[in-house]
């Protein structure tokens, strides 16, 4: 639970349980296996801002990598970067590219597609792991992915009420949320993926039995 009057959760110091903004992200860098979905319920929204926004960060990957700058696409997709994450009793390290490729390859361009994006700017430690060589040329394509991210045209705005649902992939949606003014309570569950695909195809099997 996302609570401005956080009871809950005595192990965070995280940026959800204020009022802050929150920048475009996912969920989880440091971890070394990331849950696939979540599912946020909004349990009441604020009085004034606090609208979550989305990007899906394979389209906006796309782009860059055609239209921006190819280098830039593959300086994210190549260099291993740091995400770590330290509370009062945890911590976890996990190294990977900003933009991971997968296996399989696009019949069309030729090239591998996406297969996770990992991007947080308050887990995102120093980059010791970045040639120095390429340090500079490196946060510089990091700054033209973030500036791109924040295009209008790549964002889905969503101001949730009470008991709306959104659901989205965190290997492949960024997301965030604007500062606001008085109580907000969200409350939100991870799922793998594997788990919902398994559990939509059982639904979907003893449905069409039924029938």
């Amino acid at each position: 639970h996302l609570r401005t009057d956080n009871v809950e959760n005595t192990n965070n110091d995280q940026l959800g349980y204020t009022n802050s903004p929150v920048r475009l992200h996912t969920d989880l860098c440091y971890a070394e296996k990331v849950p696939g979905f979540q599912f946020l319920h909004c349990i009441r929204p604020a009085d004034v801002g606090g609208g979550n926004y989305f990007v899906h960060a394979e389209s906006a990957a796309n782009y860059l990598k055609t239209e921006v700058s190819r280098r830039a696409y593959d300086l994210l997709t190549t260099v291993p970067v740091r995400f770590d994450r330290k509370q009062s009793k945890f911590q976890a390290l996990h190294t990977s590219p900003i933009l991971r490729l997968s296996d399989n390859v696009d019949p069309v361009t030729g090239d591998k597609r996406l297969e996770q994006v990992r991007y947080s700017y308050f887990t995102q430690a120093a980059q010791t792991n970045v040639p120095f060589s390429q340090l500079r040329e490196w946060y510089e394509a990091q700054q033209v992915w973030d500036k791109l991210l924040y295009r209008d045209d790549f964002q889905i705005k969503a101001d949730l009420q009470s008991g709306d649902v959104v659901i989205y992939d965190n290997l492949k949606v960024l997301h965030a949320r604007n500062g606001f003014l008085g109580p907000r309570h969200m409350a939100g569950v991870y799922l793998e993926a594997e788990d919902l695909w398994n559990h939509l195809g059982q639904a979907k099997q003893q449905s069409a039995e039924t029938i």
